[in-house]
């Protein structure tokens, strides 16, 4: 009875692993463009500023 239980439960840890992770690639790849402050010039995202921070064209 341990083994199919501990089976069980590794199948919902790698299910909630899968879902983290799928959930924090989109979140990324959906902010991108302010999550990289080098292309922008500024830090990831302030409220009130747009996305694309102040500085969009400095390096």
């Amino acid at each position: 009875m341990i083994p199919e239980d501990r089976r069980a439960w590794y199948l919902v840890a790698l299910i909630i692993v899968l879902v983290l992770a799928f959930g924090a690639l989109v979140y990324f790849k959906i902010r991108e463009p302010a999550a990289r402050p080098w292309d922008y010039g500024t830090t990831p995202f302030v409220p009130g500023q747009s996305q694309y921070g102040i500085h969009r064209g400095t390096p």
